[in-house]
């Protein structure tokens, strides 16, 4: 027998509680409690009770002895405590599920952002290492009196080096040996630009 038990069924007999005799003979695992104060309220130990049923049983003694003293307060019942705790859980996990969509919402915008900024840089880079043909160059931005170099004339122009020195290997751009250096006449950019 637990020690909470035996110290219940000591209190009950220490409190004015009256033994059932009658179920005492027919049953030796367990003892029945009334007192005075309330007949219907049965007290009830047990050998085989858990300690935290023999302390609700204590809790119980107590107050029918009137050792116990209540606030008065309405005790709200167990299944709307219950319902109660399971909505706000369900609510949490709704409020929780409706962040995680946003954040995910917001990190694929972010990434298609990156992703379009991406395109934009290697579509860039395409151009200007392989020249592209079909944009349209302002020929008049090339002053005629310059004399350029390959790289710059490429850079001008929106092509590479290599076409731009196909061109002069070709005979479609003049150009001039400077020193170590090959160089166009911008007059010569420029038409062979409008010539193109």
């Amino acid at each position: 027998m637990r020690r909470l038990v035996r110290d219940g069924i000591d209190l009950a007999f220490a409190l004015g509680f009256k033994l059932d005799e009658d179920d005492r003979a027919l049953r030796k695992d367990r003892w029945l409690f009334r007192h005075a104060n309330e007949p219907e309220t049965l007290v009830k130990f047990d050998v085989h009770m858990s300690e935290l049923a023999a302390q609700a049983q204590i809790q119980v003694a107590k107050r029918v002895a009137g050792l116990a003293v209540s606030d008065g307060a309405e005790r709200p019942k167990p299944k709307q405590n219950v319902r109660a705790k399971m909505e706000r859980a369900a609510q949490a996990k709704r409020r929780a599920a409706a962040h995680a969509a946003a954040e995910a919402r917001e990190a694929q915008r972010q990434a298609e952002r990156l992703v379009g900024q991406r395109h934009k840089q290697v579509a860039e880079m395409e151009r200007l290492l392989r020249g592209s043909p079909e944009a349209a160059f302002d020929a008049t931005a090339i002053p005629p009196h310059a004399m350029l170099t390959v790289e710059q004339v490429a850079d001008a122009c929106g092509l590479t080096d290599k076409a731009v020195r196909r061109a002069i290997d070709n005979g479609a751009l003049e150009a001039y040996q400077c020193g170590s250096s090959v160089k166009v006449k911008g007059a010569d950019a420029r038409a062979w630009l409008g010539a193109a």
